[in-house]
């Protein structure tokens, strides 16, 4: 192992003197303390402080002692600067920091770049403060970087000079910045357009036209007859109808799977059981199963039906005829037909929609299926007298018997035997009352309102000895029109009566004035009143009523 002695000088930014500083050198490449074969440890060697000028205390530091291998070494300045050292073989005495600086190194970042001897004091000091220069002249910064004095990069004649091309020399300075070769053809695709055949002013050829240029015979003439024919065209003359052909819209016909469809369809559906009736029609040329053939007059058209027809009536207002049926036929109008008034005394059905006259039913086999039909008079369902479904009677319902469910009344309802079902009525009248039960007829009212507008008058009024029942469901009596000192009553007992009441959800508005006295339900002798949820009345019930289970709310206030 050989050593030299290492001197040296601490300068800032200012060329002023670093004072008590210190300055470390580290062994950086492996190997390069190896003398012989003698490995030797690495070692961190220390100079300093430094005096008042900077200059540090000299000391000695291992190189390596063989021939030929230099040593290396990472000098670490204050401000943790870092500077690499080599130290050339057979190098002996003292060595001055400014001779072995290599490249300069800060905060680790390596910034390789040749160091030359006439610049090293400035670079020592400008590691230490690299933003102040202005103590050193540029003299020496020119010759160690080879540059011209007062040299300006930007100056027109020195960069036209270097043999620049200058904006100004190109006239299409827009094109040549934004050149892209593949948007040009290359001098071989050049030589080859010259030499190309060019297209003929009303279009290229295509591959394939010459052959057929070729295959056209000398003075083809596409319009003969002959040679059109022996093309396998096909002639007008050849063609039957040949207007339709021209003006063929396949919309117009069906589709082959449309047409095999039709093929396996049933065939031929029979209307001899139907007998028309049109306000086009002729009494006198109608005939049973034929739409084409209508009669003029429901009368005509049940002479010809027979047990089992069906009399389709067709909008119109036929209510002038009265008609009693005929046994086994169905009468049933369309929208817009008012049927005439039917007295039935016959096993007839009725059915459809629009408008009656009147119906009476009297038959035990009869069938009134009108649920959207209205009857501008009455209907009454007689003793024996069959099922009426109807819509709204315009006047007044009666019933002796059979069944009857109608949608809306007329001003009275008279239940005379039988079932009945009122829904959805909005019923209003100025009888001596609305609504009257006798004999065992039973019936059910539901979702609906009756109002009596008679003076001192009553909604329902129950007839002497009834035995059947009345249901009223969701359902408001009102009759409020009194007279001095009158009063009015919502349900009215007679004697000896047996039958059943049963209300359920139910308001009863009743008014009295003077001495009158007002009564939501009234009776001569002891009845019982089956409560189903509590009954909302504006005035009591009479001492000889007894409300089965439920509640009664008596306030002036209730509405029906």
């Amino acid at each position: 192992m050989s050593s030299i002695t290492i001197t040296g000088k601490l300068l800032n930014g200012l060329n002023e003197p670093i004072v008590g500083e210190y300055v470390y050198f580290w062994v950086t490449k492996a190997g390069t303390d190896v003398a012989g074969n003698s490995v030797y440890p690495k070692k961190v060697f220390t100079l300093g402080p430094s005096d008042s000028n900077g200059d540090l205390p000299s000391d000695e530091i291992w190189v390596n002692g063989d021939s030929g291998v230099e040593s290396y070494y990472e000098l670490r300045l204050p401000g943790n600067e870092r500077v690499d050292m080599i130290i050339p073989s057979g190098t002996t005495g003292t060595v001055d920091l400014s001779d072995m600086l290599t490249s300069y190194r800060a905060n680790s970042s390596t910034q390789q770049s040749t160091v030359l001897s006439s610049a090293q004091a400035y670079t020592n000091t400008l590691a230490a403060d690299p933003s102040n220069n202005g103590s050193f002249a540029a003299s020496p910064w020119r010759t160690a970087l080879n540059v011209e004095d007062g040299a300006d990069v930007t100056d027109t004649a020195n960069v036209t000079a270097s043999g620049a091309l200058m904006d100004s020399e190109v006239t299409n300075l827009a094109d040549v910045k934004t050149f892209d070769p593949a948007d040009y053809a290359t001098a071989n695709q050049g030589d080859l357009a010259d030499s190309a055949q060019q297209p003929p002013v009303e279009g290229a050829f295509v591959d394939g036209d010459k052959t057929k240029l070729d295959g056209i015979e000398a003075l083809a003439d596409v319009t003969d007859t002959a040679n059109v024919t022996a093309s396998g065209a096909l002639m007008d003359s050849e063609v039957t109808n040949l207007s339709d052909v021209k003006s063929f819209d396949p919309t117009d016909y069906a589709t082959a799977a449309q047409g095999a469809l039709a093929a396996s369809a049933l065939q031929g559906l029979s209307t001899d059981n139907i007998v028309w009736v049109s306000k086009g029609g002729d009494d006198s040329t109608g005939a049973r199963g034929r739409l084409d053939l209508p009669f003029l007059t429901v009368t005509e058209a049940e002479a010809a039906a027979s047990s089992g027809d069906t009399i389709l009536v067709l909008p119109g207002d036929y209510s002038a005829e009265t008609l009693g049926g005929k046994d086994g036929v169905t009468y049933q109008g369309l929208d817009g037909a008012i049927l005439p008034a039917f007295d039935v005394t016959t096993a007839i059905t009725i059915k459809g929609s629009g408008l009656c006259q009147a119906i009476t039913s009297n038959n035990a086999g009869a069938v009134l299926d009108m649920p959207n039909m209205n009857t501008v008079d009455s209907i009454i369902c007689d003793i024996n007298g069959g099922t009426i479904t109807a819509g709204k009677a315009g006047t007044s319902i009666t019933r002796n018997g059979g069944e009857l469910t109608a949608g809306n009344a007329g001003t009275s309802i008279s239940c005379q035997g039988g079932t009945a079902t009122i829904r959805n009525a909005d019923q209003s009248g100025d009888t001596a009352f609305l609504i009257f039960l006798t004999n065992a007829a039973s019936l059910t009212i539901e979702n609906s309102r009756h109002e009596s507008t008679e003076t001192d008058g009553e909604v329902i009024s129950i007839n002497n000895s009834w035995s059947g029942s009345l249901k009223l469901f969701n359902t408001r009596l009102k009759a409020t029109n009194v007279g001095t000192d009158g009063a009015t009553t919502g349900i009215t007992y007679g004697t000896s009566v047996t039958g059943t009441v049963q209300l359920d959800n139910v308001t009863i508005e009743t008014a009295q004035d003077g001495t009158g006295v007002a009564k939501s339900i009234d009776a001569p002798s002891a009845q019982d009143v089956l409560i189903g949820s509590p009954l909302k009345v504006t005035h009591t019930v009479d001492s000889d009523v007894n409300l089965l289970t439920g509640d009664l709310l008596i306030n002036t206030a209730y509405k029906a």
